[in-house]
């Protein structure tokens, strides 16, 4: 059976805008367990940022599922243990990316996985990704592929993942996705951007799911996971 997990989890106002949020994650029909993992939350110390991690168990070998929760989880614990001001600092992203790495090796049930990690803004945007996930960013009538020059191997849970990290400075409006390859690599990147230029939340969900899956089939070829964050100014 397919298993399917929704959140629409809400928006936050930051000085002049608004942000929201949506979160979505399914398995593959082919698939037994949905191997990748996305969590998101306000930090506790500031509620108009939001931390963002997704992640994409590496398949064909067990434990997959297990490392794309653990590095989720651990990821973003260590975020949230971090002051704000901090978390605009690559290095501490590709830290906690590298963190991550760690704890996954050290259980003996977990295999391997992508990871993006994604601190936002109103203003900006930072993070450090591993591996094949994405995640991308369009702003007036530019794309961005923020976690384009991120290494895919060796992958988080090997003790040797490289972490790349982004910093960019945001004027909003804009539109920031996550997404595991089961999204980009089905419905296309073009796809994909020409999507996010005129949907949001669930709309956006379900037309990306629908690019995704092949023509005479009836279910996702891959888990499909996507974790989108629109930012608006209020006076718009």
């Amino acid at each position: 059976m397919v298993r399917l997990l929704r959140r629409l989890f809400g928006s936050t106002t930051a000085p002049g805008s608004i942000i929201a949020g949506h979160l979505y994650s399914e398995q593959g029909a082919a698939h037994d367990d949905n191997e990748d993992a996305v969590e998101a939350r306000q930090h506790d110390q500031d509620d108009a940022l939001w931390l963002c991690c997704l992640a994409d168990g590496q398949g064909g070998r067990s434990g997959g599922a297990r490392a794309a929760q653990i590095a989720t989880q651990t990821a973003l614990a260590a975020a949230l243990a971090q002051p704000p001001r901090s978390l605009l600092k690559p290095k501490i992203c590709a830290g906690i990316v590298r963190a991550a790495d760690d704890v996954v090796y050290a259980d003996p049930q977990a295999g391997f996985t992508t990871l993006v990690m994604l601190v936002v803004r109103d203003q900006f945007v930072c993070g450090a990704s591993c591996g094949d996930s994405a995640a991308v960013l369009l702003q007036s009538e530019e794309s961005i592929v923020l976690t384009e020059n991120q290494l895919q191997h060796p992958l988080v849970g090997s003790r040797a993942a490289r972490a790349m990290s982004f910093y960019l400075d945001l004027d909003p409006p804009w539109h920031i996705c996550a997404v595991s390859d089961g999204v980009w690599k089905y419905a296309g990147w073009d796809r994909m951007i020409a999507l996010m230029r005129r949907r949001g939340g669930r709309d956006l969900v379900d037309a990306l799911r629908a690019a995704a899956i092949k023509p005479g089939n009836s279910g996702l070829p891959d888990d499909f996971s996507i974790a989108s964050f629109i930012c608006d100014p209020l006076d718009r």
